[in-house]
Order: structure tokens, then sequence, then C-alpha cells
């Protein structure tokens, strides 16, 4: 009903209009560098289920709860109880996991940390003694059970992390994953390098995976220590430290050409 009763046409301008809105002699503008803001390459991933033993040690165990229940699921509580004082106050977010193998270095046979499972979050309700807490389970992504492992973490379970250039010439090798039943890794696959942050090590630093060898000599492809020195290193794939501990670092694959094992460098 709104709409106009008549509208005017109205007429184009002229060749010559169009040419006197510019002064060819003036200077035009010219862009030094892209326009807006380009952030640089991030990648968001999930808690990493690698752990230290002194991350073992210091964890702290469900050793009861007020729930009539074998299985814990949000709300019930957990009375936590560690072996040192606990820090945490009213309100502290924790994660809940559950060992699931260890990692041992595959030449010294040195225990590097071990694999987890994260079962769930909970956060502490109120404090007890010096060493017990009272928890309240939020989360759970698997069953809880008295006897879980329990320790502190941010307020997120997943992280960005910004690729970061490295400091430091490091070598490292490939010493386990976070897949137990895997025994070749590719692209999105965690993985645990023998370094950390007293090598240097900081998230977002990237490594590249080299073998030295040839392929059609038996065995190869599982043992990446058997290096032939006449060869020149080949790239089979790079990885990147998302989680890094002072001895070990969690790293995620980004890219692979061909499939890694345990022992690459």
């Amino acid at each position: 009903e709104e709409v106009p009763t008549e509208v005017e046409v109205g007429t184009a301008p002229s060749a010559g209009d169009d040419d006197s809105m510019y002064d060819n002699n003036d200077d035009s503008v010219q862009v030094a560098g892209k326009i807006g803001y380009q952030p640089q390459a991030t990648t968001t991933v999930k808690t990493t289920g690698f752990v230290t033993a002194k991350e073992i040690e210091e964890a702290g165990h469900i050793v009861g709860s007020f729930a009539e229940a074998t299985m814990l699921s949000y709300p019930d509580t957990a009375y936590v109880e560690f072996t040192r004082k606990a820090a945490g106050k009213i309100g502290d977010g924790y994660i809940i996991f559950r060992p699931a193998g260890e990692v041992v270095h595959p030449i010294t046979g040195d225990r590097i940390g071990y694999m987890t499972h994260i079962l769930g979050t909970a956060k502490s309700l109120r404090a007890g003694n010096n060493t017990m807490l009272t928890l309240q389970i939020l989360n759970t992504f698997d069953e809880v059970r008295r006897g879980d492992l329990i320790g502190p973490y941010g307020e997120s379970l997943t992280r960005t992390i910004t690729v970061r250039p490295n400091d430091r010439n490091v070598t490292a090798m490939l010493v386990g994953q976070l897949t137990p039943f895997l025994t070749t890794y590719a692209e999105h696959h965690m993985v645990v390098i023998d370094k950390g942050s007293d090598d240097g090590v900081l998230p977002g630093n990237t490594f590249v995976v080299v073998r030295q060898q040839d392929n059609t000599a038996e065995g190869v492809l599982y043992r990446p220590t058997l290096r032939d020195e006449r060869f020149p290193k080949e790239d089979v794939g790079m990885c990147m430290a998302v989680d890094v501990k002072t001895k070990a670092s969690t790293c995620l694959i980004v890219r692979s050409l061909r499939e890694m094992v345990t022992g690459d460098v």
C-alpha cells in the first residue's frame, strides 16, 4: 500500500561526465599490505591423556562417595584424598582419569610417563581436612568409579595452539602414542616424543620426522632406528608440540607422507 504511484526513470551520466570526476594528474592510492586482520595459523586440540610419573604421584584418588552407586555421574559427590596437602579452593576444576598403560623409551627402556583415559570433570564443593576434598562430578565421558584419579585442569578441555618458530635445534624420538591399539600413526594422531621444556621445547614448535633407509630392506618399516648413513634424510611427516612436560611432550601429527611408528626420529 505504501509503494509510490509514479517512478521517474533516471538518465545515466554521459561518458564525458564520468571522465570529469577524475583528475588523471592526481596520485593514485596504493595499499602497502593486506587489508584487515589476518590471524596466525592455529589448531584447536583436546586435553591430551599423557601424564608423567610425578603427576600420577601428586594426583588425588576417589576414596569414597555418598552416592549409593558403584558408577558415579552428575550430580554425585566424591571424596578425594591426596598424598599431600590439597592446595585447591572451592570452585576449582578437576579432571577425572585412569592410567591406560606405560610409555617406555624404545632405546633406553626408561619410563617416560603414562597414557591415560579421561573419564570426566568435577569441581570442588568443600574442603575437608588438609588432604581431602569433596568434589561434585559435572561431566562423564565414561564410567567413573572409586579409585579413579583426580588432577587439576583449566577452564576448558580444549586449547588453541599457535605455530611458533623453534628457538633450538632439537632432535627427538617418537616414543609412544595415546591410542593403545595403534601400531602405526598418521595425520591427526597424538604421539609422545622424548624431549620437553628442559630441552627448550615450547607449545607450537614443529618437528619434521625423517628416515634414512632403503625401504625394500627387510623389517625397516617397523624399525626406523635401522638407519643407513649412506642415504640422505627423507621427510616422512611433521608434528606439532601441543602439551609440553619437563622431559617429554605430546605432539599432534599435522602432516604424514608415510606411516610413522615408535622409534621414528
